[in-house]
């Protein structure tokens, strides 16, 4: 994740459930690494933040490839410290869709559409998703199971976010 659009600031993630780490990201890419139950392949997760400059309120978009012979239950997003989460103004929605890339749809109008749920992009609509938590710097999603399909990308959409002002 970089943040605003000229690289000042800058932070890294990584992917892990039950202790075991399946994704990290750093400046420019984000590595898929190998696990048990998908084959390791970059195209299979993906972040989008827009608006992109500090201080500012954004959505963060992730993607979340099928996921089959394994069933989440629950979700965790936690951000870098340096972020700032309200649970008051915060949102969280999540789309499924055959199209592996949907984030090539999506423009800060087209994202704006989807999260006020006034118009679909690609014949894709997102739901609210009205059960999450949030502590710190993470949000936590329970009862995902339906949400997450098997044979459909499933993206997360995360609204409300404050982008960080300093590293």
């Amino acid at each position: 994740m970089v943040n605003p659009i000229n690289g000042t600031y800058s932070a890294s993630a990584y992917v892990t459930s039950k202790g075991t780490q399946y994704a990290s990201a750093s400046n420019s890419s984000i590595t898929i690494l190998s696990n048990s139950y998908i084959i390791a392949d970059v195209k299979n997760v993906h972040l989008l933040n827009t608006p992109k400059e500090a201080g500012l309120s954004s959505t963060y978009i992730f993607k979340i490839s099928p996921v089959s012979g394994f069933t989440p239950s629950n979700l965790g997003i936690t951000f870098p410290s340096n972020f700032y989460l309200d649970s008051s103004k915060l949102t969280i929605a999540m789309a499924s869709t055959k199209l592996s890339n949907f984030f090539s749809y999506l423009t800060y109008n087209n994202i704006q559409a989807l999260i006020s749920n006034s118009s679909s992009v690609a014949n894709t609509r997102i739901s609210s998703y009205p059960r999450f938590t949030v502590s710190g710097t993470s949000a936590y999603l329970t009862s995902i199971t339906n949400q997450v399909s098997a044979t459909e990308w499933s993206y997360v959409f995360v609204s409300g976010v404050y982008n960080p002002s300093a590293y």
